[in-house]
């Protein structure tokens, strides 16, 4: 009689740790933030920014610091067709400050910017 009270309780006590475990799920990885957020490799963001605009020429010169993921999104206004632009974002895991982001929009319609503007070594 002792055996069976034994498993019983060692029954139990797994199911309530698989039952307690599911109730609080994990909180979500440093790249599923970002999934959730509609970013996606920079491959994939630029190819859907080209279907709708012209070939994107990237930097080829990264940030001057270590970086562990490159994500990117395309966002297509389709409710005032003036916003759409292509995000880049360089960034550490764990290093918050070490994040270096590039916006690309399309030249028309002219969307006013207020930070600073580099002149690229091609002129443009």
């Amino acid at each position: 009689m002792l055996k069976k009270i034994t498993f019983s309780l060692c029954i139990f006590l797994i199911n309530h740790t698989i039952e307690h475990a599911s109730a609080h799920p994990l909180p979500p990885t440093f790249e599923e933030k970002f999934d959730e957020a509609g970013y996606q490799s920079v491959e994939a963001a630029v190819k859907e920014f080209e279907q709708h605009y012209s070939k994107v020429k990237l930097p080829t010169v990264i940030p001057p610091f270590y970086i562990t993921h490159k994500f990117g999104r395309f966002y297509k206004d389709h409710q005032y067709g003036m916003n759409d632009s292509l995000n880049i974002l360089y960034v550490h895991n764990e290093m918050k400050q070490h994040i270096f982001k590039i916006d690309i929009r399309p030249i028309q319609p002219k969307v006013s910017f207020s930070g600073k503007a580099y002149t690229l070594q091609d002129g443009r």
